[in-house]
């Protein structure tokens, strides 16, 4: 298997502030694959979907504009393990190619940049599933997560490219690696992120907890994400709700199962700085 391909990796906020076990696990991962990832040199945040779209469309636009601008520059395409990363470059791309004059003329004036529209953006899941695919995924792997039991949240961001079937391939690649997926009855249910926003109490209340409260019943040992958003908002929520209302259950990235089957070791990838203990889920794979 050669793939020999190249992106700039675009980890977004979230993952290099407080989930650094993803970022490692996304490099073992592509590094195993044959996947250069370039740095994302003088790039800001995204921004934001949500609150920088809500105070100034024209900034939520102009500033992904000059991340893709720089990205032309270089002359890479971006690869984002982020769902509001890749949401905020697919729409901005969307929204520029029809009538990007305006932000290209900020981006002129204070930048002496301009976007050209040549650039393309590609969710992880998409690089892993469509460029590298399964079989050659499996290939890599040297040991199985059988006899784990997981829930899976896919982030309504994801939910939003029904047509790039995202979710299924997050479905797929978590079964590659041999885990039991549970089902609970709310899997497209938001995790309550956008909502914190506004009201913290109410996004626990009628987003997070029930949720929770779901896959609690089917007693699962992990759950699995690819959105750092939602990967953070279902710790926060374990971690909110009061102690009479215990959960324990740890979120754990596909990136992360990935490695694990790779052959990489919980500290080879920092398992043991998840905020909710990893600990029981890999001893019942018998890997501490």
């Amino acid at each position: 298997m050669i793939i020999n391909a190249r992106y700039i990796a675009f980890w977004g906020c979230t993952i290099p502030a407080l989930q650094p076990y993803v970022e490692k696990a996304a490099r073992l991962v592509f590094g195993e694959l044959g996947i250069t990832l370039a740095e994302p040199e003088g790039m800001t945040c995204c921004p934001d979907p949500d609150i920088t779209h809500m105070a100034s469309h024209e900034y939520w636009l102009v500033t992904a504009a000059r991340n893709l601008a720089l990205a032309e520059r270089r002359g890479l395409d971006l690869m984002t393990p982020c769902n509001g990363c890749f949401f905020t470059f697919t729409e901005a791309i969307s929204e520029l190619k029809r009538n990007g004059k305006k932000a290209n003329a900020v981006l002129s004036e204070n930048f002496n940049m301009t976007f050209k529209g040549k650039v393309r953006v590609y969710h992880a899941l998409e690089v892993l599933y469509d460029v590298v695919g399964p079989e050659n995924i499996k290939a890599k792997f040297t040991r199985s997560l059988n006899g784990l039991r997981v829930t899976i949240h896919p982030g309504c961001k994801l939910l939003k490219y029904e047509e790039k079937r995202l979710d299924v391939k997050l479905y797929e690649l978590t079964k590659l690696t041999g885990s039991t997926i549970l089902t609970y009855g709310l899997e497209r249910l938001c995790c309550g992120v956008p909502l914190m926003y506004l009201d913290a109490d109410k996004a626990i209340e009628l987003r997070t907890k029930p949720k929770l409260d779901r896959m609690k019943e089917v007693n699962p040992d992990a759950i699995v994400v690819i959105c750092p958003a939602c990967h953070n908002q279902l710790e926060k929520g374990q971690l909110m709700i009061s102690e009479d209302e215990e959960y324990d259950i740890p979120v754990i990235s596909l990136l992360e199962l990935l490695a694990l089957c790779m052959g990489f070791s919980p500290d080879d990838i920092g398992m043991y700085l998840h905020r909710i203990p990893t600990d029981d889920a890999l001893e019942k794979l018998g890997l501490i």
